[in-house]
């Protein structure tokens, strides 16, 4: 039997990017979240180092992760997600934050 990848990912604005995980729990999701953040913070900034004025800038990402409620439409989704990662960003940037 030929495996099926169903997982998504895409841009979705200018520096936010979605990746939709549909046989994922929330749990699981929120651990690809940490491990896509802690990846990006340390392999893009190791291979890619950013330095304008002789000043080195860290890549770092926050992560916003909300599961799919029964009577959802794509819309709701997509405000809680996009809710939750500006939860992250008011947190101090660099982490996970999550809605149930």
């Amino acid at each position: 039997m030929k495996e099926v990848e169903i997982d998504i990912a895409v841009r979705y604005g200018g520096e936010e990017f979605m990746v939709i995980l549909p046989e994922t729990p929330l749990q699981g999701a929120i651990s690809a979240g940490e491990r896509l953040r802690k990846l990006i913070k340390k392999e893009v900034n190791e291979k890619i180092p950013l330095i304008y004025n002789g000043r080195r800038f860290m890549i770092t990402s926050s992560v916003g992760v909300a599961s799919l409620k029964e009577d959802d439409t794509s819309n709701d989704l997509i405000k809680r997600v996009d809710q939750a990662m500006y939860d992250a960003k008011k947190k101090g940037k660099d982490q996970v934050c999550w809605i149930e």
